[in-house]
């Protein structure tokens, strides 16, 4: 059997942009131009039903970012000239791109880093000799890993008091015999690190702004979605950073509601 359902793949997403079959493609560049008009550290969401199409949305305005911004490395580079025949030449190449699939990494242990992994990870397709980005990445990995304050910051209140003071229980024993200012020091130091690795991005790639998209995010699993919330809050506030959430907002509550209660 079968799925009658358009996949996202890398054709699909190409062709339905290039024949517009969606017809979607003045909603894409309208977008485009709000992101363009952006300042400040901001977030803002994609609302949308399951099915109606907002990763093929998404992804679609990755890909013409990315042609905007002559992005190397990127599936669709080979047809950067045709993206661009059907752009608006209104349209400035201002953003660095990301996308992340939140449902396909909501089995990793930290969000943080798993973003921060797929920003490397596209930043080498365009310089694959600068190993300093890797550097800084390995850096926050060590401190987040090592750090049980980290934890702490993404507990959260449970409906059940009980299992929030075993979890607090948890992590006073962790830190049992260690300095806790020097843990808060390294919370800190996390978010210095962050802070830097944004920088150099902007600077090496020429940006004005990285956006982050994060899609999917409706699907993962309760857990997951809040700590990935939270590390966002936390971590990565920085004033050239947009985030962009494509997600049925109603489900999300629904998860939030799962940690947080009603």
């Amino acid at each position: 059997m079968k799925t009658l359902d358009l996949q996202p793949t890398t054709d699909n997403i190409m062709n339905t942009f290039v024949k517009d079959i969606l017809e979607r493609n003045d909603d894409i560049y309208a977008f485009i131009g709000l992101l363009n008009i952006i300042e400040q550290n901001y977030s803002l969401a994609l609302d949308g039903a399951w099915g109606s199409g907002k990763t093929f949305f998404v992804n679609q305005t990755v890909m013409v970012l990315d042609a905007l911004y002559g992005s190397t490395g990127s599936e669709y580079q080979k047809s950067y000239e045709t993206i661009l025949g059907r752009v608006p030449n209104e349209l400035e190449p201002n953003n660095f791109a990301i996308y992340f699939d939140a449902w396909a990494n909501d089995n990793d242990d930290d969000p943080l880093l798993s973003i921060l992994y797929t920003i490397v990870k596209k930043y080498r397709m365009s310089f694959p000799n600068d190993t300093d980005l890797e550097k800084v990445f390995c850096g926050v990995a060590d401190l987040v890993i090592d750090n049980p304050l980290t934890a702490g910051v993404t507990l959260g209140f449970n409906k059940v008091v009980k299992k929030t003071a075993n979890k607090v229980s948890d992590i006073s024993s962790n830190i049992v015999g260690k300095n806790i200012l020097e843990e808060l020091e390294k919370v800190k130091n996390i978010e210095k690190r962050i802070h830097d690795f944004f920088e150099k991005i902007l600077e090496k790639r020429g940006s004005e702004r990285i956006v982050i998209f994060i899609d999917e995010l409706d699907r993962c699993k309760p857990s997951y979605s809040v700590k990935l919330l939270e590390r966002i809050k936390h971590y990565m506030v920085h004033e050239n950073i947009t985030f962009v959430f494509s997600t049925n907002i109603s489900e999300l509550s629904h998860t939030i509601s799962h940690c947080y209660g009603t």
